[in-house]
């Protein structure tokens, strides 16, 4: 039967979607009742309709919600439940196919009772799912089978966990004098089934695929049954490499420990932030500028900010004095009047504000920095923000409005002196 796959684009468009389409096979083959007919459109393609995405703390909302959809159709489910397509006790074949520009791009999953696999290679049902929803989600937009086969073989060797790590560094927590200390380790691949952690300057651990996939399991994923890497940094180094651990002394410990306090979790994100700021202004020195933001003179806590200047308007990103929001840290504004009376070292201070604007975030997790780049980077382009943000079109000013990037610069002088003299 043929299965169409609706993915809702991450924006308030509730009628936007990433499409594709599938070919799927089921051996033995499924009773009518299974098959769900009151899915069917009216081309015959059953419909496989993914959520609409919500603010999450998963790693990725989009593929999560996938998952969600697609247990139903792909993966074994209680007798119980009225939606499955697949039994537990079913001992069922599912090969999926799509045609691509150069050809068949298949994949073939195979339940027995309890055990799955997935082209072969058997993987527990936890990564069976994430696999599938990356495929899923990347056939909306590959063309090329051999492409796709190159993916699905790196997805099966490399756990979904450990590719995260790859991408963002291996979380690890520990305790030490009492305090519990967050720290990401620098992760590298050094073979098909090994990868190696930084756990100092320089000193790079090896560590297998599962096993790294077990400590992800309890540092990232917080799952208390992979105890046994409930570790300090030198029983982690006697787990994974005991020539290495022999060869430590109390010097190397100490560098270990300052190595791992630059590594810390919070200075890691807030580094990153200032860093993106940065990065981003020297990008477009045109239409972005960073300054310091002053509710009046008397306000000793100015907050780094963001100045865009969109085509609809000019638009200022603030971070929020409480961050308890789970929604946003920020605030966004558009300048929708101006006076002719300054305020010192308040950058703002003659402009009229309008706002805040709602935007919210998908993710639940997202540093400040980020939240603000994010923002600003949608905002350059505000002609097409406007469509896709319906909260931004009700704050539009009658004329656009330029800040005077002059005073922002004479103003955030004036905070560096006082600062100083501080």
């Amino acid at each position: 039967m043929k299965i169409k796959v609706l993915i809702p684009t991450p924006n308030d468009n509730r009628d936007e979607y990433y499409k594709t389409s599938m070919l799927v096979r089921y051996v033995p083959p499924l009773s009518s009742h299974r098959r769900r007919r009151n899915t069917v459109n009216h081309l015959g393609e059953h419909m496989m309709k993914v959520g609409h995405t919500n603010m999450s703390s998963s790693d990725d909302p989009v593929l999560e919600n996938i998952r969600q959809a697609m247990r139903v159709w792909f993966f074994p489910r209680s007798r119980l439940n009225k939606f499955s397509v697949i039994y537990n006790d079913d001992n069922q074949n599912v090969i999926i196919s799509r045609k691509m520009e150069d050809g068949m791009f298949t994949v073939h999953l195979l339940y027995n009772k309890s055990s799955v696999r997935l082209n072969g290679v058997a993987v527990s049902k936890e990564n069976a799912e994430h696999i599938m929803s990356k495929i899923i989600n990347r056939l909306c937009f590959e063309k090329s089978s051999v492409t796709m086969k190159e993916y699905v073989n790196m997805l099966l060797t490399v756990p979904p966990r450990v590719i995260h790590a790859l991408e963002n560094r291996t979380p690890y927590r520990y305790f030490r004098d009492g305090e519990r200390v967050k720290v990401r380790l620098n992760t590298k691949r050094i073979s098909d089934k090994e990868c190696a952690l930084e756990i100092s300057d320089s000193l790079w651990i090896p560590i297998k695929n599962k096993d790294l996939d077990s400590f992800l399991k309890y540092h990232k994923d917080m799952n208390n049954r992979s105890k046994k890497w409930n570790l300090s940094p030198m029983n982690l180094i006697r787990t994974l490499d005991m020539d290495t651990y022999k060869n430590m002394s109390a010097s190397t410990e100490r560098v270990m420990h300052h190595f791992l306090d630059q590594n810390r979790t919070q200075k890691i994100v807030e580094e990153r932030a200032q860093k993106l700021l940065t990065e981003m202004e020297a990008k477009f020195p045109t239409r972005l500028k960073v300054f310091m933001h002053k509710e009046d003179e008397n306000d000793h806590l100015p907050r780094k900010s963001m100045l865009v200047n969109g085509q609809l308007a000019d638009w200022v990103i603030i971070p929020q004095r409480r961050t308890s929001n789970k929604h946003q840290s920020v605030e966004v504004y558009s300048i929708s009047g101006v006076s002719p009376h300054r305020t010192h070292k308040v950058a703002m201070g003659q402009y009229k504000l309008n706002g805040p604007i709602c935007i919210d975030n998908i993710h639940g997790n997202s540093s400040i920095g980020d939240q603000i780049v994010s923002r600003a980077l949608a905002l350059l382009n505000d002609q097409a923000a406007v469509n896709a943000i319906h909260t931004l079109r009700s704050n539009l000013p009658p004329k656009v409005i330029r800040v005077d990037k002059e005073w922002i610069d004479r103003c955030n002088n004036e905070i560096s002196e006082e600062n100083e003299m501080h």
